[in-house]
């Protein structure tokens, strides 16, 4: 499983991603098992047989966030891990179309510079391991084999979702602060805005030089769910110490 998230300056959230490993061919989730997932509005599902990000996710995530080209005096600017798929020349192109700068943060550097690194995953990963041991205080039940019962991917979404929740505006403003993309003295709209795409700061021609004119957002994902076995139905949460059933 992997999780991406997504947010913005002005304090922003974005609904959460969530990518499960999906064994069939199609690498599809079908449309009636997602629907029993019953996912809250502040999370969105995807499949993929690696769950990981591949390139058909790659555009749904470009029409999703960036739908259409802001006009040519705006600008949004991307900050991201430098992945090899966001090198790609197609997913390049398609946000340049959009008048999407990307800033690809080095290797070994996200923990600096990449605001989600900086202030947000942490207490989402709190948040999320205290979603899941509530869970599991309430949940002693057994399978016929004698095995404790492991959460299952409908409880997962909504610890997801629950931990999403938690995370503030304000946390999410100051984590550009505390990354150095933003300074103190750049103006940034006091209310988070609702627009995805095209949302930008009007200023006068007199304002400050260095007041803020662009929408910036910050992309990023973890396996939260990782080594999976190919030949298992379950898999164990390398990075929250929780363990999920595939059902």
């Amino acid at each position: 499983m992997t999780i991406n998230l997504t947010i913005k300056a002005d304090g922003t959230k974005f609904p959460a991603e969530i990518i499960f490993k999906m064994a069939a061919k199609s690498g599809k989730l079908a449309d009636s098992y997602l629907k029993k997932l019953n996912a809250p509005s502040n999370v969105v599902i995807f499949s993929a047989k690696k769950a990981w990000w591949n390139q058909e996710i790659v555009i749904d995530y470009h029409n999703m966030h960036f739908p259409a080209p802001v006009e040519k005096d705006q600008m949004t600017v991307l900050f991201r891990d430098q992945f090899s798929i966001h090198e790609m020349d197609e997913n390049v192109d398609s946000l340049e179309w959009r008048n999407v700068q990307q800033i690809l943060i080095p290797p070994g550097m996200t923990g600096q510079w990449q605001p989600v690194d900086v202030s947000v995953n942490k207490p989402f990963k709190d948040y999320f391991k205290e979603e899941y041991r509530n869970w599991r205080k309430n949940n002693i039940n057994f399978s016929k084999s004698g095995y404790i019962q492991k959460p299952n991917r409908r409880h997962f979404v909504q610890f997801i979702s629950d931990a999403w929740e938690k995370i503030t505006p304000e946390v999410v403003q100051g984590s550009f602060y505390a990354a150095l993309i933003l300074r103190r003295d750049e103006f940034l709209p006091k209310e988070p805005s609702e627009d995805i795409a095209g949302s930008t700061v009007d200023l006068d021609a007199d304002e400050e030089e260095n007041i803020l004119d662009i929408s910036i957002y910050n992309e990023s994902s973890f396996l939260d769910s990782g080594h999976e076995d190919e030949g298992n139905d379950e898999a164990s949460a390398n990075d929250s110490g929780c363990e999920m059933s595939e059902e």
